[in-house]
């Protein structure tokens, strides 16, 4: 999936390509190559693994008891929790370099705070849900999800983000409410 993001010129998901390439082009003007590839991997992880914890709250029906309104708050409420906890679990220091060293704290918030399309955008809100399927089937196919156990999700979720620190998940927490109150909106 990320290759096919990655690629400026690919065929598949066009407007969350649109929005990642969007955003770097914003800030290429003071980002080497090598930045703009932190760049490119912080907010594509980001948004598959914010992808995948809303197709996840779908398939383990988070919130369904409730109706309309009250399933939205419950599902947002739920994928934020799943980003939050890895947040507070994942090592304050990693070995290696992160996005957060080589891009810096205000970068980072430049990029993980981008406009996200309105729920109008039925494109680009329907490639994010594809995508977010297709992953969730890809990856629990043998070990299914539990809402009473959601430890495989979080593991997945928490390699999915790649190499990066508890504060670095702390930024990139901006870009994943973003998109979540967009999602339930």
């Amino acid at each position: 999936m990320f290759d096919q993001i990655a690629d400026p010129d690919g065929s598949n998901y066009p407007r969350l390509r649109e929005l990642i390439w969007g955003a770097i082009d914003q800030q290429a003007g003071g980002l080497t190559k090598h930045q703009q590839s932190q760049a490119l991997s912080v907010l594509t992880y980001t948004t598959l693994v914010t992808a995948v914890a809303y197709a996840a709250a779908d398939a383990m029906r988070i919130g369904n008891e409730g109706q309309g309104q009250q399933t939205k708050v419950e599902r947002s409420g739920w994928c934020l929790g799943l980003v939050y906890a890895l947040s507070m679990t994942h090592p304050e220091t990693v070995p290696g370099e992160t996005a957060l060293e080589l891009l810096g704290a205000e970068a980072m918030k430049g990029l993980c705070g981008i406009a996200i399309p309105p729920g109008t955008d039925a494109t680009f809100w329907g490639e994010f849900r594809v995508m977010g399927e297709a992953l969730v089937n890809r990856l629990f196919a043998l070990s299914p999800l539990r809402q009473e156990q959601p430890t495989t999700l979080l593991y997945a979720m928490g390699t999915g983000m790649g190499l990066c620190t508890r504060e670095e998940i702390g930024l990139r927490l901006g870009l994943v409410r973003g998109l979540v109150a967009r999602a339930y909106e």
